[in-house]
């Protein structure tokens, strides 16, 4: 297909091909998965620059530690405890967003003592009604459940029903979070944010050296920061000026000054461009301007030469700046800079996007949207991802207006194969927005129910992204609906193997799902209909083959935390399949090759594991035939490991 601007978008029937022959994803289907340098792979990250947290499955004891440190309790904190403890065991929190609900949640359900697990589960409530595998000695945790006005109306039923069940079930708790009262069933507790004081007091902040009053105009988050500097040995003033209302002001200011419509419209092409060089941002503002503004009459003095107009001076009221960085393609050299345009301060962004949203009308909006479905089409990766960025931030602020211009067309392919890319990266881009990343995942799961092909594909590979990183078993779970459906089979099982690589960048630990989900289907799937056993063989492999530039995924897992018994248990089911039992020796060869080659890492311990998850009457045949194979594609020469194979293997070899 072609990519040239104004081309039409992709087909159904293009897209098994586009997704294997596509240059951005670098993807292949049947084989090796490598993602290149220019993939959404890992960017949600560059936009925060923190690693985002899963909001379901069990919660990290880190993440509850982090929570728990330095805590201010607000004003109804002891009335909810008690509660809990004496009365219900399910309650409510409900109140503004930003109130600390979340982080009071955890604390109630620590501080009700016991080493309980707490597992959050997702925010439908009719789902959690239906279920019956709830936990004895379990803190559970719901967040951002829709209130009473949400789209089922059905609220007091199911939370009737998840209540008694929770009830029912030894040593369980339950707190649910939501910016609205759920149902009268349930105690609630508005839930107000705690007085600076006593965060001051919780940091052991003894003298803030501001005005108590100045502090009480600031968010919650400001204010934890602020005490978290002082703590620190920060100056106050200093700390102060970096605090997210004090750039707020300044952009409200810049606005409040009624700027030119050149440097408007100059951070309008900001938002959605930031950090690009000044020579890709500066025509692309332009082309922003002429949507926006008419062109001059004709005059009959010959304009000035665009190239010997001096660059602009940006006066110290400027919200933006140009400073230098260095060149990263990769023809570069050390040394090479080039001028980037960017905003001052990264947190100007978002409090632009929320001046333009409260200040300029629909026509001004209708003129960005059309700029933004020309510009998408860019053939340079960076433009993309930052206009991707620009519309998850936007989409806190109007979501209705990104889903309808954006969203919606881009994902079925309306405007092209990069538009579509960038639908789906808009999503992972949600997901690193607290308020945005619920309504991320609600439109991955409508888009997978869509009778448009291309749209369902989109979902796929938004499921791999940063929607799996937040929700992993949920989007594992669509992906294999998906994959269930003859149409988007080919990009659910490649969007599973994007899935681990994902969530092994990510850092959360949550890859392991990956590799769990796979050896609980292939353990099914024996005892049944082979063709789904082969194609879920298929998908095994891939994950375990997968690449990412240099890097071997699976190695990386195995060497980086102790998850031999799980790679040990996958690769012996892959190995008494007959049929593929040399691509599973392959497999094995492989990551027994890179475990050896890495000074922190050893093979022992999968070599160890394989043997013990295999059954005993294969563990002869796997040890000779192994080494066989090994010996063979060394050339004669047998590796280092396959000694060690021999080793671990000899009381079934004699």
């Amino acid at each position: 297909m072609s990519e040239a601007p104004g081309a039409p978008g992709p087909t159904p029937a293009d897209a098994p091909k586009e997704m294997r022959s596509s240059q951005h994803a670098s993807v292949t289907i049947n084989g090796p998965v490598s993602m290149g340098p220019s993939s959404a792979i890992g960017i949600a990250d560059a936009m925060t620059g923190h690693v985002t947290r899963r909001r379901e499955g069990r919660v990290p004891p880190r993440v509850v530690d982090d929570s728990c440190r330095r805590y201010a309790r607000p004003d109804r904190y002891t009335e909810a405890l008690d509660t809990l403890r004496d009365e219900s065991p399910v309650i409510v929190l409900y109140g503004p967003d930003g109130h600390g609900k979340r982080t009071g949640a955890l604390n109630l359900l620590r501080d009700l003592g016991g080493e309980r697990r707490m597992v959050m589960l997702l925010p439908d409530l009719t789902e959690l009604a239906g279920r019956d595998d709830y936990q004895k000695d379990t803190a559970y945790l719901v967040f951002d459940c829709p209130g009473e006005d949400a789209e089922r109306g059905d609220s007091d039923v199911s939370l009737g029903a998840l209540a008694g069940k929770i009830e029912a079930t030894e040593g369980t708790h339950l707190v649910i979070t939501s910016e609205r009262e759920v149902s009268k069933l349930v105690p609630h507790f508005r839930w107000e944010r705690p007085s600076p004081e006593s965060i001051l007091a919780a940091h052991e902040v003894g003298e803030a050296g501001v005005e108590p009053a100045l502090l009480h105009e600031h968010s919650l988050a400001d204010i934890v920061l602020f005490a978290r500097n002082l703590a620190s040995g920060m100056d106050p003033d200093k700390s102060l000026d970096g605090l997210d209302l004090a750039l707020r002001r300044k952009v409200e200011e810049w606005f409040e000054g009624r700027p030119e419509p050149r440097d408007l419209l100059e951070a309008a092409a900001l938002v959605f461009l930031d950090g690009l060089p000044e020579g890709v941002f500066e025509p692309l503002r332009d082309q922003l301007a002429a949507a926006v503004i008419p062109p001059p009459p004709d005059t009959e003095e010959p304009a000035r030469p665009e190239a010997l107009e001096p660059i602009r001076k940006r006066g110290e009221r400027s919200l933006v700046t140009t400073p230098r960085r260095a060149v990263e393609n990769g023809d570069a050299i050390p040394g090479q800079t080039q001028r980037c345009v960017e905003f001052k301060s990264e947190g100007y962004r978002t409090h632009v996007i929320a001046e333009f949203c409260n200040l300029y009308p629909q026509t001004f909006w209708e003129h960005l949207f059309e700029w933004l479905n020309e510009i998408v089409d860019d053939p340079d990766p960076e433009v993309r991802i930052r206009v991707s960025q620009g519309l998850a931030l936007l989409a806190e602020y109007d979501f209705d207006g990104v889903r309808t211009h954006v969203l919606q067309p881009w994902s079925c392919g309306e405007h092209g194969w990069r538009a579509w890319t960038a639908a789906r990266d808009v999503l992972s881009f949600m997901c690193m927005i607290d308020t945005a990343a619920p309504l991320a995942r609600r439109t991955a799961i409508r888009w997978s129910r869509s009778k448009d092909e291309l749209r369902r594909c989109a979902a796929a590979f938004a499921f791999s992204g940063g929607v799996g990183v937040l929700y992993p078993h949920d989007a594992l779970r669509h992906l294999w609906l998906l994959w269930q459906q003859p149409e988007t089979a080919d990009s659910a099982a490649t969007a599973i193997a994007l899935l681990y690589l994902t969530l092994n960048d990510a850092g959360t630990g949550d890859d392991q799902v990956v590799l769990e989900e796979l050896i609980a289907r292939l353990r099914r799937f024996a005892r049944g209909n082979m063709d789904t056993f082969q194609r879920t063989v298929d998908i095994a492999m891939d994950v375990l083959r997968i690449r990412y530039g240099e890097r071997h995924v699976a190695a990386e897992h195995l060497a980086a935390r102790e998850a031999a018994p799980l790679f040990g248990e996958l690769l012996a089911l892959l190995a008494v399949y007959r049929p593929r039992r040399t691509d599973a020796f392959s497999l094995i060869f492989d990551l027994l090759e890179v475990l050896d080659k890495e000074p922190e890492a050893a093979p022992g311990p999968l070599i160890a594991a394989l043997k013990a998850a295999l059954p005993l009457r294969e563990r002869t045949p796997f040890a000779s035939q192994f080494v066989l194979y090994a010996t063979r594609r060394g050339a004669g020469h047998a590796p280092p490991f396959a000694s060690l194979v021999t080793s671990i293997f000899q009381q079934e070899c004699q």
